[in-house]
């Protein structure tokens, strides 16, 4: 399946000058949702994952369904007062903003985990979750596989997440 097809592209969102990827078409197309959903399953399986992270907000739309595919426990990284309880968080740059991210600290994340976003364009969250979870839990970047739905390539987000460490996958590449 072509997923770029499908993915609508938004010229002048958030502000001008951007070409935003909408990639909520995709939900509105049960055969594509059923379709990336089915290859971050496979990506799981094959990566001997054990925990899912999703990533605030539309990583929990796939994360969530992957979970439920793979019978794997789901963690939630989420935007600043979000999460009840004690909370670990980190502050990073996206491309339009600075902004934090965290995880509930009582929770039992174990590794290899899986974090799941919509984008990978700067790495920036992805990089912030990866972080919170090496920190919290001792789970090496080796043993993160950072997924997405698309990977900007033109910008550096994949690159970051390489150089960190990390194991990275995306359903398309822009």
């Amino acid at each position: 399946m072509d997923i770029k097809q499908i993915i609508k592209t938004v010229d002048g969102f958030p502000h001008a000058g951007v070409k935003f990827l909408d990639i909520t078409s995709i939900l509105s197309n049960p055969e594509a949702f059923k379709y990336t959903v089915d290859q971050f399953t496979l990506l799981a399986e094959s990566n001997n994952i054990k925990s899912i992270v999703a990533v605030d907000a539309r990583g929990f739309i796939w994360a969530g369904a992957v979970a439920i595919a793979t019978g794997l426990p789901l963690f939630l990284a989420r935007k600043p007062g979000k999460l009840p309880g004690s909370t670990f968080s980190i502050e990073y740059a996206t491309e339009y903003s600075t902004t934090s991210v965290g995880m509930q600290v009582s929770q039992a994340v174990v590794g290899p985990v899986m974090i799941i976003d919509d984008i990978i364009a700067t790495g920036g969250t992805l990089d912030a979750v990866g972080q919170i979870i090496t920190e919290l839990w001792k789970i090496e970047s080796k043993d993160q596989l950072h997924a997405a739905i698309a990977d900007l390539s033109f910008l550096p987000g994949r690159q970051r997440l390489l150089d960190s460490g990390c194991r990275v996958a995306s359903i398309v590449t822009y």
